[in-house]
């Protein structure tokens, strides 16, 4: 019961000086390993202090360090993140470690996985989608596709590539309306699944709550209020890490929307996107009833 993640490690550069360990991938396999769960985290850091720190980073969490590769010609992932009113835009460079990760050292170590959760920000070089196509092939493990669309880095023909070749799609409301020319509604995602043989949809909506939905049903999240606004980074890849928790321990949809929703409310409270506070992580493995 093993998930796999692909994609990027990076450090977020805050407004405030901080330099806060990033990346959706990175934060849905550090919360992923707060519930207990044994991730292992495809990816790669530079050979760089940054690099560096990102190793120690992971360790002391007690995350798997196999599946992550050291880039000799690009650096660590930075990204320089701007909040307005909590809301972040990022500024992302174009060459970066995670963007020259090798399938055959990543297939080395990628043994007995149960899924493979990946985005689409590591995936935004030709040789990036090359290796991805080989993991998918030679894994044969069910996908789950993290949309991120972060301009310039992402075109129309391969986006749709990408969602024809998974089997779990999750997205904002914006990156729905890009890929299906409306804005989100139950309908909306029911016709999501069908046009791309989807086994299920997760669109999050921000402050309006989730939606859940195959092809046949739709399940409605109410929104959890945040007692106090920090940022809303990584809100969305908190919500992912429930969902996998959620699939591969069998919860019923409505159960996900709703634990998914108030943990990511949780983290809306915690400036960037992780957190080390494993008391908080015990009090949800508690109410969830994991061991």
């Amino acid at each position: 019961m093993r998930p796999i993640l692909l994609g990027e490690l990076l450090f977020d550069l805050l407004p405030d000086g901080q330099a806060v360990p990033g990346g959706a991938p990175f934060i849905v396999a550090w919360h992923l390993r707060g519930f207990g769960l044994d991730p292992l985290l495809i990816s790669a850091v530079g050979e760089d202090a940054y690099g560096e720190q990102m190793l120690e980073i992971l360790g002391e969490w007690g995350l798997d360090l196999a599946g992550i590769q050291r880039c000799p010609t690009a650096p660590t992932g930075t990204v320089q993140v701007s909040l307005d009113q909590g809301q972040p835009t990022f500024f992302i460079p174009p060459d970066l470690a995670f963007d020259h990760v090798a399938p055959e050292p990543a297939l080395a170590v990628a043994t007995a996985g149960s899924l493979l959760y990946h985005g689409t920000l590591a995936l935004r070089q030709p040789q990036a989608r090359d290796g991805w196509r080989q993991l998918r092939a030679t894994l044969k493990l069910p996908v789950l596709l993290d949309v991120n669309l972060r301009d310039p880095y992402w075109d129309r023909p391969f986006l749709l590539e990408s969602v024809r070749g998974c089997q779990r799609l999750k997205l904002n409301q914006t990156e729905f309306a890009i890929l299906m020319g409306m804005p989100p509604s139950p309908q909306g995602v029911q016709q999501l699944c069908r046009d791309y043989g989807l086994a299920s949809a997760l669109v999050t909506l921000g402050s309006q709550g989730a939606i859940l939905g195959t092809a046949e049903q739709v399940w409605l999240g109410e929104p959890v209020p945040v007692r106090q606004l920090a940022d809303t980074v990584g809100a969305g890849d908190a919500f992912t890490s429930v969902w996998i928790v959620g699939t591969l321990l069998g919860w019923q949809p409505q159960v996900i929307l709703q634990r998914g929703l108030a943990f990511a409310a949780r983290m809306c409270e915690n400036p960037g996107g992780t957190t080390r506070d494993r008391q908080m992580y015990g009090f949800f493995r508690q109410q969830w009833g994991l061991a």
